[in-house]
């Protein structure tokens, strides 16, 4: 999408609006990611993945979301405090929605999926990109302590 001229891109994105057709990026693949904040601030549902985990084609890959973020924030030019607000919803809220996850989000009826991190707010949490406190998933317990 980066290189795409945009007349085309335009119509790409609002089809996918339109189709409610939610679509991951991976930032640390290189420059050519999609156009995540053009994408964010038209109501597409994007979000920020890793595909590539300590592989071939990206050997840092640590699957660890908050680095995904952290980069992405170079990548994209989003360093703003509010622009950081942006990237930590595209790797919570805005993912969940973009991969159509049902019952997401801290409230009575929903999966007890949680990450718990050592951060006072967002921007500790891209900067430090610490793994987290505690893992949790269908209320259970799953942290991988070092």
């Amino acid at each position: 999408m980066a290189l795409y001229p945009e007349p085309y891109y335009r119509k790409i994105e609002a089809l996918l609006k339109k189709g409610q057709i939610g679509l991951v990026s991976d930032p640390q693949t290189g420059p050519l990611y999609a156009r995540v904040k053009s994408l964010y601030n038209a109501g597409v549902s994007v979000a920020l993945g890793q595909d590539d985990i300590a592989d071939a084609y990206y050997p840092f890959g640590r699957n660890n979301m908050q680095e995904v973020a952290f980069l992405a924030a170079h990548l994209m030019n989003m360093v703003s405090r509010p622009e950081m607000e942006v990237l930590f919803d595209l790797i919570t809220t805005n993912a969940a929605k973009a991969l159509g996850i049902k019952d997401y989000g801290v409230k009575e009826g929903c999966n007890a999926d949680l990450v718990i991190l050592d951060a006072g707010n967002v921007w500790e949490a891209l900067w430090s990109h610490d793994y987290p406190l505690y893992v949790i998933k269908d209320g259970v317990d799953i942290t991988v302590r070092k």
